[in-house]
């Protein structure tokens, strides 16, 4: 089972993270930042092993830490 997960300036950290752009709602698409991609890939690494990718859409990342994503 293979999970992915979009990060997006323009995202929102209440979203899934799992669409690559906002929906024609505005309800649902990527995340803002990387540290709630983060904490989504950690939290299904604790159910079970996978392949998760995360994917950087176009723009500029500000970064406090660095980002491990492993548990």
């Amino acid at each position: 089972m293979k999970s992915n997960y979009y990060v997006s300036p323009s995202g929102d950290d209440s979203w899934t993270g799992t669409l690559a752009k906002p929906n024609k709602g505005k309800t649902d698409g990527p995340f803002k930042t990387l540290s709630k991609a983060r904490d989504a890939v950690r939290e299904e690494l604790k159910i079970a092993e996978k392949d998760i990718t995360v994917m950087l859409r176009e723009g500029n990342y500000s970064l406090e830490e660095a980002v491990v994503f492993g548990i």
